[in-house]
Order: C-alpha cells, then sequence, then structure tokens
C-alpha cells in the first residue's frame, strides 16, 4: 500500500477516518494502475567493496518482492558496474547490464561480478554515472539510480593520491554527467559507504542535488536492502506530484529563485493535504546546495577551496550517520518541495 494519501480532519474524527480509508485505498488503487520505476544500481565493485556487493545479491528478491507488494510497482532493474581506468586497474571502466524484470537475472549481473582491484583512491565514478544514458530508459517511469560507493571520482582538488588529478582520463566530467542526467529525469541517490566516503560527503551531497536527488550515508552493509526499499518508495510517492510542481515552474518562470520556485510547490501540495514517506535528517548542507550551482568540476573545486567552513552545528549535524537512516511518514515537506523544484527546472534545462 502506498504512504501517499490526505491527512483526515480532526473536526469528525469518525467520518474522517472512514473519508480517509476511502480517499488511501483510490489512490492506491491509481497508484496501482500507473506506477512504474526503473531503477539501476550503479556499483563500485573494487576490493573494499565486498559486503555491498554481497548484500545486495542477497537481497534483490526480497527488494523487488517489498516494491511490489507496498507500491503495486511494475520495476525492471539494471546495473552499471565500475572499477576504475588503466593503468590503476586493467580489468575493466564499466560494465552495463541491461533492465530486466526477473529478480533472478539481477542475481546474476551482481555474481557476475566480484569486488576486486581498484589502483589508487579514486574510481571511474564519471564514466559510470555516464553510461546510465546507455540504458533504455522508460518515458514514464520513476527513473532512480543508486550509486553505492566508498570513493570518490577523480579530480576533486581535496582527494590526494588521485593517478588522474586533472579528471576522469574520458573527459568526462562529473558535474555535467549530472546535470545530462537531471535533464533526462533521472534521479540520483548517492549511498555512501561510511566512515570511507566522509572526506567527499559534501560532493556526493552536490551530485545528488542537481538531479534532486538525496545523500544516504551508510554504516553497515546489512541494511543497503531497507535503503533501496525506502528510497524508491520515496521516489515513486514523490513523483505523483511532478505534474502540479512542473505547472508551478512554468508558472514561476525561469527568472524565479529555486526558494520562491519551491515555496510555490509547498503552498500548492500543502492545499492537498499529503502525507508521504520520506528520510529523517539534515538534508544536503549549504556547502552542497551553493556547490551544485556550479557548472563543471573545474568551477566546484574553486568554489570548494574557497567556501567558508561550514558553522559547527552544520557540521555537527552533516557528521557520521546512525548505521541505519531513519525514515518518517508526515505531510510533504519543503526539502521535498525543494526536490521538486530543481527536479521540474532541470528537465527544462534551467540550472543555478
Amino acid at each position: 500500500m502506498s504512504f501517499l494519501f490526505k491527512k483526515a480532519s480532526t473536526s469528525d474524527s469518525s467520518s474522517a477516518a472512514s473519508s480517509e480509508k476511502k480517499t488511501l485505498g483510490s489512490i492506491s488503487e491509481a497508484l496501482a494502475s500507473t506506477a512504474m520505476l526503473d531503477l539501476v544500481f550503479v556499483m563500485d565493485c573494487t576490493g573494499s567493496m565486498s559486503s555491498y556487493i554481497e548484500a545486495a545479491r542477497a537481497n534483490i528478491r526480497d527488494v523487488v518482492r517489498q516494491i511490489i507488494s507496498l507500491e503495486k510497482a511494475d520495476v525492471q532493474f539494471g546495473m552499471i558496474a565500475y572499477r576504475d581506468h588503466p593503468p590503476q586497474d586493467s580489468t575493466f571502466v564499466t560494465k552495463v547490464f541491461p533492465f530486466t524484470k526477473s529478480s533472478r537475472d539481477m542475481e546474476g549481473y551482481i555474481a557476475s561480478v566480484n569486488a576486486q582491484g581498484g589502483g589508487d583512491t579514486p574510481e571511474a565514478v564519471t564514466a559510470a554515472l555516464h553510461d546510465l544514458t546507455k540504458l533504455d530508459f522508460r518515458d514514464n517511469a520513476t527513473k532512480v539510480a543508486l550509486l553505492i560507493a566508498d570513493a570518490p571520482p577523480h579530480g576533486l582538488a581535496n582527494c590526494a593520491g588521485d593517478g588522474f588529478p586533472n579528471g576522469s582520463p574520458d573527459g568526462l566530467d562529473p558535474m555535467t554527467v549530472c546535470r545530462n542526467l537531471a535533464t533526462k529525469g533521472i534521479t540520483l541517490y548517492t549511498v555512501g559507504c561510511e566512515p570511507s566516503i566522509l572526506p567527499y560527503k559534501e560532493f556526493f551531497e552536490t551530485m545528488s542535488v542537481i538531479t534532486g536527488g538525496q545523500y544516504v550515508g551508510l554504516g553497515k552493509a546489512s541494511v543497503l536492502a531497507d535503503v533501496v526499499v525506502n528510497s524508491t518508495r520515496e521516489e515513486l510517492n514523490l513523483d505523483k506530484l511532478m505534474l502540479d510542481a512542473e505547472k508551478e515552474v512554468e508558472a514561476a518562470g525561469m527568472g524565479a529563485s529555486e526558494e520562491e520556485t519551491a515555496a510555490r510547490i509547498y503552498r500548492k501540495v500543502q492545499e492537498q493535504n499529503l502525507v508521504l514517506m520520506q528520510q529523517k535528517g539534515p538534508g544536503p548542507s549549504a556547502r552542497a546546495k551553493a556547490g551544485a550551482k556550479c557548472a563543471d568540476l573545474a568551477s566546484w573545486n574553486s568554489y570548494n577551496a574557497s567556501a567558508a567552513p561550514a558553522p559547527a552545528a552544520e557540521a555537527a549535524a552533516a557528521g557520521p550517520r546512525a548505521e541505519m537512516p531513519s525514515y518518517t511518514t508526515s505531510a510533504v515537506s519543503m526539502a521535498q518541495c525543494e526536490r521538486l523544484a530543481q527536479k521540474s527546472r532541470a528537465k527544462k534545462g534551467w540550472f543555478g
């Protein structure tokens, strides 16, 4: 059953409860006939990632079952495995596995790669994200990519020991690649394997912000399946509000600030009195949001070097997460409306 439903009025609790059940049932029926999910695992397959690869393989059938059961969604899965560019790694840079509706096929995809190699600290993250565009996403599907990683892309100025300090040797730029994903309506969730990812956390937050996605910090591999299910359920629910969001973005115009546009969407969805699943927590840092306005990696490196350090309170909130992110079911939040605004503006090519 979907978590997208209308809150009951407090004026008449008995009739409200009955009305809520009817509303919940009708919306669930509507979602059952329309919900489509195209979900891609973008997985670092270097030596340090063995526990996460095994967790994905062991739980993929349960992930499929839960999403279909709870959201009545038509789900297909794809995968992109990546390691690094030679000479850092001589096995492969990326492997693209096409969409399938079979959990058995997906198990086979994951089983066909193991964790090995990697070379220097960064990996071929940018090449893997670029390869998302090679997959045959369905036009009307909710499009979600889960980047599961413990190392940054090449070219970050704050990463020592980078074999390609000037950026990915294929000439791709992670900021422009993420913008390209956003224009195609592909939402990127960056799943950071902590604590290894913490020095680069703000950049992973930035990549998610560009596409209207979220950063999710993990302390252990065993909770990966829960993160996959909860994140995709939130996106399926949120996607049902995109039509209203796109109308508000169009009405506000390109010149409106992102804050103004998000406020318009917030007022609109509040009229509908909706409740849905959402990740709890502080969300992306102010620095990550500002960094998302940078057009390319060189601009982001320059911004990151010159930006004031995060305030102590923000830095503390952005510190290591719990082993499992927490979720709640509550009224549509301003943070979600900011994501809706980002998605809608990005599909029009409106960045910055």
